[in-house]
């Protein structure tokens, strides 16, 4: 491995949490000289998709070695770790109008003034319908590195006839609250009524909607009674729909007010139905008479809608919600041939740009596997169309988009019991998802946990600009390989860089290798330093930094080493790097 030679430099100020000299920089690549002359050999046995805790701890247990000890109190590096941080004025915070203790920018949402990206997987506990096998899922979640969980409520299930609201044992959401908060997640609640779109010419109900399904349940979730006893039409503001809804919604709100965010709580909003469109204006009414009741009900956290197809709908007018969101599953649903890709969506941002720009860029759900039909080729192949590689290079373009708020459908499938499932699909709802059937761990899962402790440990990822991608040109950056697309997003306090990288064909299966120049604090440079250039395995994406933060005093120049975790782990600030070749260049932020 080629590294650069040693460099150190005496700072001009003594760092406030030590009494000696600190090294103003070094730059190294894995190999490297420590300021003490020790040679140390952190190899990063790391190989894609594959086992990697062993190899994670020991390259961590070096990297502490290699970092110079920060004295002091643990609160004096807590409120030095954000000295750095100090924000410009942020753009004007937005409520619902019920509660300011979850608010909203255009970059995140706030919770009790805090900025959080929401990285967050869907879980239908009707599908596990074993609560006290439920805080094993959302645990697992936390595991990989998500904050949330988003969570469909089945109206079927839970108002099976007229007048009759049963919220005991698999039903009940008072666990599904209790667990959540034991876990340390956050819950997106989606009660439907309708909780699924897909578009099916069954030629068997009479509905306007011709008809739809989601979440491959019968009625989308409706109650079946609702599709015979209602004579207006489902979904509108028909009297005798709503009246058949209403004491489903009050019974939910009834369970969820105790256990929102604002009473210390798990929950976070609530969807308002589900995937459907804004005309004629009695369906935006219905979404109108929903909300009222919302309101008039009592519940304070803010209201959510998720749109298929670039849709446009509840943005603004009659209906329109608090935060909007857009579905997108870019690969589909046929996993008879997994290897087969279609492309990254490349207009996400624009289309955010143009339609909701004050609002944070949110995806209620981004494709986390598929569904399988009946004779269709199995879970493992779907599995295999979504997987690790999916995810790496389709997951970050959502982040390249500037997206802020995320949700994988499904991250647990779980079983479609009894008559659950509508007749084009089996029981089975694994989904290939990063957790299986089973409650086990699929490669996928390693995958989300890279990204996941990324987000989680990179605070000033929270809030950044788009600046240019490789299509509209990026001001001081130049790509050396047309074959390597880049975008860049940059902290507008810090000024941190993110540059999110993939290849130009995001289906290709071959290998590349790119140079890039960057504006630095320390003037342009361009990358890599040590090695002939950057490379991109076929079907790979990879985040590069400059002048990104991390610790009480840590910072790093550059980087073209991915990120897996930034912190500080007792007196020590700790920079944890993935690949085994890339190089960094380390040291305090220069003043």
């Amino acid at each position: 491995m080629t590294h650069d030679q040693l460099l150190l430099l005496p700072d001009s100020k003594q760092s406030p949490l030590s009494s000696s000299p600190t090294a103003v920089e070094y730059k190294c690549d894995l190999d490297e000289l420590t300021p003490g002359n020790r040679r140390v050999t952190p190899r990063m046995l790391w190989r894609r998709y594959h086992s990697w805790a062993l190899p994670a701890l020991l390259s961590l247990c070096l990297v502490l070695l290699t970092w110079p000890a920060t004295g002091g109190s643990s609160a004096l590096a807590a409120s030095e770790a954000t000295n750095h941080l100090v924000a410009r004025a942020d753009p004007p915070r937005k409520d619902d109008g019920f509660t300011d203790v979850v608010q909203w920018d255009n970059y995140t949402i706030f919770l009790h003034g805090q900025r959080l990206f929401l990285h967050s997987g869907e879980f239908h506990t009707f599908r596990l319908p074993v609560p006290d096998l439920w805080l094993d899922i959302f645990q697992k979640m936390v595991a990989a590195g998500l904050n949330g969980v988003s969570i469909y409520i089945h109206m079927g299930a839970t108002n099976p006839a007229p007048g009759v609201i049963d919220f005991n044992d698999w039903r009940a959401l008072q666990p599904i609250y209790d667990a959540a908060k034991l876990a340390g997640i956050f819950i997106v609640l989606r009660p439907g009524p309708y909780v699924t779109f897909m578009i099916l010419d069954l030629g068997i109900f009479a509905w306007s909607l011709a008809v739809t399904i989601n979440a491959e349940t019968t009625a989308g979730g409706i109650a079946h009674w609702a599709t015979s006893l209602v004579a207006g039409t489902l979904r509108t503001n028909a009297t005798d729909w709503t009246a058949a809804y209403e004491p489903y919604i009050d019974g939910i709100i009834k369970e969820t007010i105790p256990y929102e965010v604002t009473s210390g709580g798990p929950v976070l909003a609530v969807q308002v139905d589900n995937e459907y469109s804004q005309s004629p204006i009695t369906r935006a009414e219905y979404f109108a008479n929903l909300e009222k009741q919302y309101r008039d009900g009592g519940l304070l956290v803010p209201l959510t809608y998720n749109d298929p197809g670039q849709g446009r709908n509840f943005i603004n007018g009659t209906g329109a919600v608090d935060i909007y969101g857009l579905d997108s599953y870019p690969q589909g649903f046929d996993c008879s041939n997994p290897t087969h890709w279609a492309p990254v969506v490349t207009n996400y941002h624009q289309y955010h740009a143009t339609n909701n720009p004050s609002e944070p860029w949110y995806m209620p759900e981004f494709q986390g596997g598929s569904f399988d039909p009946w004779g269709g080729p199995g879970y493992d192949a779907c599995e295999v169309l979504t997987g690790p590689d999916f995810q790496d290079v389709f997951y970050k373009q959502n982040w390249a988009s500037n997206v802020k708020l995320i949700s994988y459908y499904m991250f647990y499938g779980g079983t479609s019991w009894g008559g659950l499932p509508f007749p084009g699909v089996y029981t089975s709802y694994d989904y290939g998802s990063s957790i299986r059937e089973t409650r086990a761990l699929s490669p996928k899962f390693d995958e989300v946990k890279r990204q996941g402790i990324f987000l989680r440990s990179s605070p000033e990822f929270r809030k950044t600009d788009w600046i240019g991608d490789s299509s509209t040109g990026i001001p001081g950056v130049n790509v050396s390989n047309s074959a390597a697309f880049v975008t860049l997003l940059k902290n507008p306090d810090t000024d941190t860089g993110f540059f999110i990288t993939r290849q130009t064909d995001s289906t290709s299966t071959a290998s590349i290798l790119f140079n890039i120049t960057v504006p630095t604090s320390h003037g342009t440079l361009t990358l890599p330093q040590t090695t002939n250039g950057i490379a991109l395995d076929g079907r790979q994406s990879k985040v590069l930094v400059t002048d990104y933060s991390f610790g009480a005093r840590g910072s790093v120049l550059y980087s073209t080493a991915s990120v897996f975790f930034a912190g500080t782990i007792g007196s020590r600030d700790v920079l944890f790097l993935l690949p085994a070749s890339s190089s960094a260049r380390l040291g305090p932020r220069a003043e």
